[in-house]
């Protein structure tokens, strides 16, 4: 199983921008390092009983090669009490290794195992060679590819057996050796269960800590997006209060220029009501003289039928017409005038319209810029 160094795992923790707490790194770091530390020892726990198995072998292997002299009683009775006792050694450590797994069915097959290798080791040394293969093959863990190569292997040491029994090789050392491989066997099969339930665990670790980058890769990819989405917003801002500015200034040049025209407008009121009352004197004075250019005609025709002094009459009247188009020039001045003012007051009304159409473009937007601060604390929020 290959996994990467911690050195690079921290270098690409610091490189990856997140908004995790830094102590959940801190606890991914320091359970990667124990998984690694876990793995070594099982590496290396793996490697020691490769070697112990295969010392065992060679054992076995010069065990067989040896001539019949160096076979004493005493030396095969000292090879089953140590194979006894390495058959129980074994059977507690397969036990241990169970229960370090967590399974009952595990504990129960290595104590059947253990309970069944007194029986095995304390038959007849003059017991049949067939007996004997029949309780080798039938062990319960020699199944699939691994049962197969102890099959050929224990052949290959009943051939060696065989082939020096007639030099004083008994069965009972046979039996004894083959109790030795199978509980070794059997030690080696508990090392590999117990060192593939460690590689699980560790392979479940790394997905949980593939499963917390992904997420912390998720949540930084968010809070860019939030970032970028908050920088959009105060551009938005900056914009909002420069326009907003830029009307509080127009604003500020109307209102001066309603003063101004306010002011203007009060003169011209001012102004139309002086020239009312002159219109309204110069009418009755012009009623007054149409009412003497009437008595004056009245005269006049009198005069005429009574032809009396009709040159100084006559110079009268024309000065009493020359007054008269006077005062109706007079008068439709005044009537211009009135009509230019009543314009002017107009023009004053509609600009006061468009100014208060101002300010009530100002309050909405200063409504708005409300709305968008309150957005932008709802955002940051």
């Amino acid at each position: 199983m290959t996994s990467l160094p911690p050195e690079s795992l921290a270098k690409e923790g610091d490189e990856s921008p997140s908004c995790l707490p830094a102590e959940a790194f801190e606890h991914f770091k320091i359970r990667e390092q124990q998984l690694l530390q876990l793995n070594d020892e099982l590496d290396k726990k793996k490697e020691h009983t490769l070697l112990a198995a295969e010392e065992q072998a060679r054992e076995l292997s010069s065990l067989a090669a040896k001539p019949a002299s160096s076979f004493r009683p005493k030396s095969a009775g000292f090879n089953q009490q140590s194979s006894s006792n390495l058959a129980q050694d074994t059977c507690a450590t397969s036990i241990a290794g169970d229960r370090k797994l967590g399974s009952a069915s595990r504990i129960q097959t290595a104590g059947a195992r253990c309970s069944e290798e007194p029986t095995s080791l304390s038959g007849s040394p003059y017991s049949s060679g067939v007996h004997l293969r029949n309780a080798v093959l039938k062990d319960p863990y020699t199944s699939g590819q691994q049962g197969k190569s102890v099959q050929q292997e224990y052949k290959k040491l009943v051939q060696l057996g065989c082939s020096s029994m007639g030099s004083g090789l008994t069965c009972e050392n046979l039996e004894s050796l083959a109790a030795t491989v199978r509980l070794q066997k059997s030690r080696i099969l508990a090392l590999q269960e117990e060192l593939e339930a460690r590689t699980r665990e560790v392979q479940r670790y790394e997905q949980d800590l593939h499963a917390a980058k992904n997420r912390n890769k998720e949540l930084t990819d968010e809070n860019e997006k939030l970032k970028r989405k908050i920088n959009q917003l105060n551009v938005q801002t900056e914009k909002s209060k420069k326009a907003q500015s830029e009307a509080s200034s127009k604003l500020d040049g109307l209102d001066q220029i309603i003063v101004e025209l306010r002011s203007e407008n009060d003169k011209l009121t001012t102004a139309a009501k002086k020239n009312a009352a002159e219109l309204n004197n110069k009418d009755v004075r012009l009623n007054r003289a149409v009412e003497e250019v009437e008595t004056l005609k009245q005269q006049l025709k009198e005069w005429r039928c009574g032809s009396k002094d009709r040159s100084a009459e006559q110079r009268e009247i024309e000065k009493l017409v020359a007054d008269n188009k006077k005062l109706e020039n007079q008068r439709n001045e005044l009537i211009l005038g009135f009509k230019k003012q009543m314009k002017l007051i107009d023009i004053l009304k509609k600009q006061k319209a468009h100014m208060e159409a101002a300010r009530l473009l100002s309050f909405t937007e200063d409504e708005f810029l409300k709305i968008l601060r309150g957005e932008d604390q709802l955002g940051i929020n």
